[in-house]
């Protein structure tokens, strides 16, 4: 027999969210933003909540992207440049 039951709407706030993610408050409004983060939806006049679906939604597919090396500095701290010594 299949559980047919949907789980409840889970609501987070801020703090909740940012101790999920990891991520601080500035980041996560930037991200906001730039449309790369799930926004939150007004509880009252002052207070906004996010989905928990959502916020576990966005880490999923954190997990699973690829993201770009950063740039090697190694040359720079031994003191050569692309063409040699310095």
């Amino acid at each position: 027999m299949t559980d047919t039951k949907s789980s409840p709407l889970q609501i987070l706030r801020r703090k909740q969210v940012e101790e999920i993610v990891g991520l601080s408050r500035t980041t996560i409004y930037n991200l906001i933003a730039h449309q790369s983060f799930p926004a939150p939806f007004p509880l009252g006049p002052r207070a906004v909540g996010w989905r928990k679906s959502d916020i576990e939604e966005w880490l999923l597919k954190q997990s699973t992207r690829t993201w770009p090396r950063a740039r090697q500095t190694t040359a720079k701290a031994k003191g050569t440049t692309s063409r040699g010594q310095v």
